[in-house]
Formats: structure tokens, C-alpha cells, sequence
């Protein structure tokens, strides 16, 4: 499983560990994130990109969205109540070079009264000159 991304991913200098059902890379900067591409049972793939996280019936789109958020145009803009993390936001980077928000994941219960503050997630490109779309 996951031959073709391995392949790929041996061509880079990035670190990666494979287990029998999931693929993780890891974050190549301080202020980068982790990602991860796991089997689901028989009902699809989920791909994780720090606490971001979504399902996909197909392989072809969770390596797709996996493969994107190595390319160097993907970034993760995490909200924080206090220092307690609650909301992801996938952002992809545009061709006018404006992020663009695509999908959002946060949790229910979280201290609301505390300031909010926002942050952003980006790892350095794996895959040097290779276009990859959005999810």
C-alpha cells in the first residue's frame, strides 16, 4: 500500500515512516506540520495534516490531497483559545498568490472565553518544481 507516493517520496530528502496501513511524513520546519495518509477499514482513506483531518472514498484523492500538502502550497491556519487548539483550516495558495480556505475542522467543546489567536502551518516544498492541485 501507498507504493506509488514511497516511490516518490524516495526521490526527496524528506523523512518518512511506513507502517502496514499509514504513511506519515514529517513536519521539515519548526513551524511545519505532520502528514499522514492511513487505510480506513474498506470505506476509504483519511488524510491528516496536524489536527486537520478528512475522509476519501478513492485513493486516488487522498493521495492527491496528501501529495498536495507536500507541494509547498498548502499551509494549515490553526486557531488557539488561549494555548488550547480548536479550529484547522486547509489553505491552498492560489495562482494570483492569495490563500485561498478550503476545508475546515474543529472541535465542539473548547474554552470559548479565552483571546483567540491564529497561526499557520507550512512545511518547505518535498517535491521541488512538481505541480500538484488542491484537494
Amino acid at each position: 500500500m501507498f507504493e506509488d507516493i514511497v516511490a516518490e517520496l524516495g526521490k526527496t530528502q524528506a523523512e518518512y515512516r511506513l507502517a502496514e496501513n499509514r504513511l506519515r511524513v514529517s513536519p521539515n520546519r519548526p513551524d511545519g506540520f505532520e502528514t499522514v495518509i492511513r487505510r480506513a477499514g474498506d470505506e476509504g482513506y483519511e488524510v491528516y495534516l496536524d489536527d486537520w483531518h478528512e475522509f476519501f472514498e478513492s485513493y486516488e484523492e487522498a493521495s492527491r490531497c496528501f501529495l498536495f500538502a507536500l507541494s509547498g502550497r498548502c499551509r494549515i491556519k490553526r486557531m488557539l483559545k488561549g494555548t488550547f487548539p480548536f479550529r484547522w483550516t486547509l489553505e491552498a495558495l492560489t495562482g494570483s498568490q492569495l490563500w485561498e480556505e478550503e476545508s475546515t475542522t474543529g472541535l465542539l467543546f473548547y474554552p470559548f472565553w479565552r483571546r483567540t489567536k491564529v497561526t499557520h502551518l507550512q512545511n518547505d516544498p518535498v517535491f521541488e518544481g512538481r505541480r500538484t492541485n488542491s484537494p
